[in-house]
């Protein structure tokens, strides 16, 4: 795969990155999970209808742009298209 020949390349050069790269879905949902807890823990009570309405429309704007552009790139690597 074309992220692993990447991965190897930069682990070479910089070996810290290697391993970020390598656990990169584990990277990024814990810090996904991390800014939700800081979100549920920084709430202040006057402006809870207002914070989960921005909450709503940030994933909103995820599932319109980011998973359409992922599964086009799915299909593009694995040559559907073609």
């Amino acid at each position: 795969m074309l992220f692993q020949d990447v991965s190897e390349s930069v682990g070479a050069l910089v070996p810290i990155l290697s391993s970020v790269m390598k656990y990169s879905l584990a990277v990024g949902f814990t810090m996904y999970l991390t800014l939700v807890v800081y979100f549920v823990l920084t709430m202040k009570e006057k402006d809870y209808l207002k914070r989960y309405a921005l909450f709503a429309w940030c994933h909103m704007c995820l599932l319109f742009f980011a998973l359409p552009g992922h599964l086009l790139n799915l299909t593009t690597m694995h040559g559907l298209i073609w």
